[in-house]
């Protein structure tokens, strides 16, 4: 398999990334509280309810996991800064899997 060095220089920043975030006990995961769909935005065409960067409220919605077809707005649990969307907008994401890291102190 050829990849590229840009390629393997992204993949290496995410991974350094996700474990700087991991040893750090300063950030929530966010977790699916069901087996469904991930969508990140409303609608296709639409902007996302939210981004790496955006300060976020508790109650505020931060995405769409569809299960049998009804779509379920996915909100904060803390207030804070969204480090990561561990998320892939459509698709399938299983129960308690992480779909949000946030830091609380953001």
């Amino acid at each position: 398999m050829n990849i590229g060095p840009c390629k393997l220089v992204m993949i290496h920043k995410v991974v350094i990334k996700h474990l700087i975030y991991k040893l750090c006990d300063n950030t929530f995961e966010l977790k699916s509280p069901m087996v469904g769909t991930f969508y990140i935005a409303p609608a296709p065409d639409a902007d996302p309810y939210t981004k790496v960067g955006d300060h976020v409220s508790v109650g505020q919605t931060l995405c769409i996991v569809e299960a049998m077809k009804l779509m379920n707005e996915i909100e904060a649990d803390v207030a804070g800064r969204i480090v990561e969307i561990l998320g892939v907008n459509e698709k399938p994401v299983e129960f308690g899997q992480g779909l949000f890291l946030i830091d609380p102190k953001g």
